[in-house]
């Protein structure tokens, strides 16, 4: 097992781009390049905490664990964007902000702990 496959911010991120996958399959006939955004931005939480979990120096894994927690923001706002132009409904929408929310929360102390070992 690598170490990031043991991280519970890489297990919801990987559980929540399955459910990111499925959204990017429906809306992609509405809207390929949103379809393609939403898609790359949802995996990009999962691989760079994979990424950043096998860098060597502290302010490395750091750097990776801060794109990552960008990429989720990415994902809120096209989240709230395709709740504005009613492709998903306001439950589904709710379900996946508490998603990246959770896994925001979880970045913010990954970076914390790595920044802290940085000084």
């Amino acid at each position: 097992m690598y170490d990031f496959q043991s991280l519970k911010v890489y297990q919801a991120s990987k559980d929540n781009a399955l459910t990111i996958f499925k959204l990017s399959q429906r809306i992609r006939n509405y809207d390929i390049w949103l379809a393609s955004q939403i898609k790359r931005a949802g995996f990009g939480i999962a691989l760079n905490i994979a990424e950043g979990t096998g860098r060597t120096s502290y302010a490395d894994k750091s750097h990776f664990y801060v794109m990552t927690r960008g990429s989720t923001y990415e994902c809120v706002a096209l989240i709230e964007i395709l709740k504005e132009i009613n492709l998903i409904s306001n439950e589904e929408y709710m379900m996946l902000i508490k998603k990246f929310d959770e896994i925001s929360k979880m970045l913010f102390s990954l970076i914390k702990s790595t920044r802290n070992r940085i000084k």
